[in-house]
């Protein structure tokens, strides 16, 4: 893949982020449905299961640079927003329309924006915000409180979202690092104790063709962070945003063939909407940035 050029291989990364992202949209689904698996208990395995995954490379490396790491901090913080985010989903997967719920995740760059002006006191525009604000109709739209479609259980792809932010955020000073084995290796381990207390409170044990489930769920989780982390060596973390929309019609697609759930036309609005909006913060930031760098730069004094 090394002989392509940056942006097909960045862009050939993310497709794998997506396809891995549907593939664990649908398999926690079916799990949780047709093994009556908690959701809890489907990430604990799965976290242990990409550790899995990952002991050939572990092996090969060997434990003392396995786990040597001047990051354990961030390394540590990453784990904990991964497993918030990636927990609140499979929630989300198990009680609500898979594609509706992806849709809502998009809001990820919006609570980022947010989470900025609250924690760093970053001063917001008024085109920004209006890109905030056109998101969250976006937002509405999908949700339609008020009626009799509205779920919920809608609330945890948007917690989902809000603890992805952080997981982009320390990803990409990780990316310039760490390995991307390295990385996707310590999420796994640290994640295990982190999922496994809650776990413990309604712990059943596997059986029969429940493992092998469980096993290719962690082989994609970790095939995803791994996709992601390859992606971020190569681009920004802004870069992601345009390519995020592409999980969607994956989603969709699993949603349909695996359990007949066909998307609103609503949701597909919503979604636009959405992604609609951070691509016009996304293009601000980018803008911003751009004007800041020359008057930082020496040769522009």
């Amino acid at each position: 893949m090394k002989a392509l050029s940056a942006p097909v291989r960045f862009g050939a990364w993310m497709v794998v982020s997506c396809v891995c992202f549907a593939a664990i949209m649908g398999m926690v689904r079916y799990l949780a449905e047709a093994h009556s698996m908690n959701v809890w208990i489907i990430a604990f395995w799965r976290n242990l299961a990409s550790i899995v995954v990952f002991l050939p490379w572990f092996l090969r490396v060997g434990a003392g640079p396995a786990l040597k790491s001047p990051h354990h901090g961030k390394l540590f913080s990453r784990a904990f927003f991964m497993n918030a985010s990636s927990t609140a989903m499979y929630f989300a997967a198990a009680l609500m329309p898979v594609a509706e719920a992806t849709a809502l995740s998009f809001t990820t760059p919006l609570f980022c924006v947010i989470l900025a002006v609250i924690f760093l006191h970053e001063r917001v525009g008024p085109r920004r915000l209006i890109g905030l604000a056109v998101g969250m109709i976006g937002v509405v739209v999908i949700l339609r409180p008020g009626t009799a479609v509205f779920d919920p259980a809608a609330g945890l792809p948007l917690l989902s979202a809000l603890a992805f932010g952080g997981v982009l955020i320390i990803g990409r000073f990780l990316a310039a690092h760490e390995s991307p084995e390295k990385i996707a290796v310590f999420v796994g381990l640290y994640s295990i104790p982190i999922s496994l207390i809650p776990a413990l409170f309604y712990w059943e044990w596997p059986s029969g063709i429940t493992w092998l489930w469980l096993l290719a769920l962690g082989a994609a989780a970790a095939l995803n962070m791994y996709a992601l982390s390859r992606g971020l060596k190569i681009g920004e973390a802004t870069q992601t945003i345009p390519w995020d929309f592409v999980r969607l019609p994956f989603v969709a697609l699993v949603g349909y063939l695996w359990f007949a759930q066909t998307p609103s036309l609503w949701t597909w609005i919503g979604a636009g909407i959405i992604f609609s909006s951070v691509l016009f913060v996304t293009w601000r930031e980018a803008r911003i940035a751009a004007r800041a760098r020359p008057a930082l730069s020496p040769a522009a004094d």
